[in-house]
């Protein structure tokens, strides 16, 4: 998960993480035979995947931050911050009404 935050980072998009958030993971990756070994594929399909989704999908902008969390054992992320995207949009907004 540091891999991700530090590609977010890149983007000035700050990641939080809930301890709901990575119980669920554990759960989701965990598995009795393999252990903990498929929680890599897990973070790739639950993190990783539908962070890059959301970004082309425009939900989130570079300066944002999201927030990780759980919901009846599914994985959710929303944007919990905004950042400098849309301070920028809503000072050229207000400058233009004045």
């Amino acid at each position: 998960m540091k891999k991700l935050e530090n590609r977010l980072g890149e983007r000035d998009i700050a990641m939080v993480i809930t301890p709901a958030a990575l119980d669920t993971m554990a759960d989701i990756g965990f598995d009795p035979v393999y252990g903990a070994r498929p929680l890599k594929r897990a973070i790739q399909r639950e993190l990783e995947t539908s962070v890059a989704k959301a970004l082309l999908r425009g939900e989130f902008a570079d300066g944002d931050e999201i927030t990780i969390d759980s919901d009846n054992g599914s994985i959710v992320i929303t944007r919990s911050g905004v950042g400098t995207y849309y301070d920028q949009q809503a000072t050229a907004a207000a400058a233009a009404y004045e």
